[in-house]
């Protein structure tokens, strides 16, 4: 744990200073807390995905505010990591065996680490704008098995 911690605020560092460097700013991973890193952004942390949000046809993780850009990553706890578990448990395009339970702890993690890597984001375990971007979810007209990016 205390490992995961240095890496992450390593991880933060180097984000912070890459994006200062090519004249950007980026969000970076607090040690301790799921921050994807999104360049172009402001350093304001994003806000945790607590719960879902109709858009574009699909339902998809949003804060509390309704934005659908937030973060979700080990120990939270909603209605959002549900969703994520169902998404990645009934899209074919994934099919992950694991428990739709809302708490979002290793296998989650690792069955997101595996979506990440297949729709070709950093498979860093924490859900966020990146990942959302890249995901395919499920698509709200009742066709089952049938998802989509949004």
């Amino acid at each position: 744990m205390i490992a995961q911690r240095k890496v992450r605020t390593a991880f933060a560092a180097a984000t912070l200073v890459t994006g200062l460097l090519a004249g950007t700013t980026a969000t970076a991973a607090a040690a301790g807390s799921p921050k994807e890193a999104t360049a172009g952004t402001t350093a304001a942390a994003l806000p945790t995905c607590t719960k879902v949000k109709h858009h574009n046809f699909r339902w998809v993780p949003a804060a509390s505010n309704g934005s659908i850009n937030c973060v979700m990553g080990r120990g939270s706890q909603s209605a959002a990591v549900k969703h994520l578990q169902h998404t990645m448990w009934y899209c074919s395009r994934y099919k992950k065996n694991i428990s739709r339970d809302g708490k979002f702890g290793p296998k989650t993690e690792a069955a997101l680490k595996s979506v990440q890597r297949k729709e070709g984001v950093n498979d860093d375990g924490v859900y966020g704008p990146k990942t959302r971007k890249k995901m395919h979810f499920p698509i709200s007209d009742g066709s089952p098995g049938v998802c989509g990016r949004i």
